[in-house]
């Protein structure tokens, strides 16, 4: 599994997703993520958890 989410990272990383908000774009479409070989469900998470992510973010504060 370590793995796999490393090379996740990579491609995101590779492809200037630097930022947890590009998930959460209007303009964003999930294929131009799936269109980097991810699997729908990850790109699914990605979307799904933005707000869980920004949350758990607002408490670290």
């Amino acid at each position: 599994m370590e793995i796999f989410a490393e090379n996740v990272l990579n491609k995101l990383i590779a492809n200037g997703f630097y930022l947890h908000k590009l998930f959460k774009s209007s303009g964003f479409l999930r294929a131009n993520v799936r269109a980097l070989g991810l699997t729908l469900g990850v790109v699914t998470v990605f979307f799904d958890n933005i707000h869980k992510y920004k949350r758990h973010l607002a408490n670290q504060v």
